[in-house]
């Protein structure tokens, strides 16, 4: 097996992987237009432009790390395919943090594994679904900091 000398290697394609960060993405389809769809989520009667998308994200972003998040912190999202899923992954690459997914089927065993595992230091939830797990974990009785979207409120702000 030959030596690989690059950080990332593609398959059968002649178009390459983009060299530029999420953060830095978003900013420039925003550039590009503004006004454009970025995001539709008809079962929560969401359309963002890419202003709506990247102003929402940066609001995010500066809430995590107001709440002591430091560039290089993981983070978990434990929440179904939604609009606040979207904000996040852009929220926490325009802040500098590692998004850990966690699988919004878990129990709340697997759930305690996944986020020790992963050594997360803060978690964004999905309203409804994973609340009452959490309760029932271990990890949900600790003093940690955990971020949750609710309709209504900002993007990020502590419940």
């Amino acid at each position: 097996m030959p030596l690989l000398t690059q950080s990332y290697l593609h398959g059968a394609s002649a178009t390459p992987l983009l060299g530029e960060t999420i953060g830095a993405l978003l900013r420039r389809m925003t550039a590009e237009g503004p006004d454009r769809p970025a995001l539709v989520a008809r079962h929560q009667a969401v359309r963002w432009s890419y202003a709506d998308l990247l102003r929402r994200s940066e609001d995010l972003a500066v809430g995590l790390r107001a709440l002591g998040l430091e560039k290089g912190d993981c983070i978990g999202i434990w929440s179904p395919n939604n609009s606040e899923w979207v904000l996040a992954q852009f929220g926490t690459a325009l802040a500098g943090l590692i998004l850990v997914n966690i699988n919004p089927a878990y129990r709340a065993h697997e759930f305690d594994y996944a986020i020790k595992k992963s050594g997360c230091r803060a978690l964004i939830l999905s309203p409804g679904h994973a609340r009452a797990r959490v309760r029932h974990s271990p990890l949900g009785q600790e003093d940690g900091r955990h971020a949750q979207f609710r309709r209504g409120r900002g993007a990020g702000e502590r419940a």
